[in-house]
């Protein structure tokens, strides 16, 4: 841990700069998701007719993930 890596920089002191950087990034993530919202205006819970996958869909070109088929109500409307 005595190993100078440049200047007076030695491998503890690295390794001190890493945690603390990985430590605020974790950190920094769970706050984050902490203070989004479950509930999204642009997405449906749905479940599919055909294969009986069931989750959560875009309302807006929603599909199954599984077998493709249209799903839910669909805003997005063919040109």
């Amino acid at each position: 841990m005595d190993t100078i890596l440049f200047g007076s920089v030695t491998v503890q002191h690295a390794i001190i700069v890493l945690a603390v950087v990985v430590g605020g990034g974790i950190l920094f993530g769970i706050i984050r998701s902490l203070g989004r919202s479950k509930d999204s205006p642009h997405v449906q819970a749905v479940r599919c007719g055909a294969c009986d996958w069931e989750g959560r869909v875009s309302r807006y070109a929603g599909r199954c993930p599984r077998c493709n088929r249209p799903l839910g109500r669909q805003t997005a409307r063919k040109a």
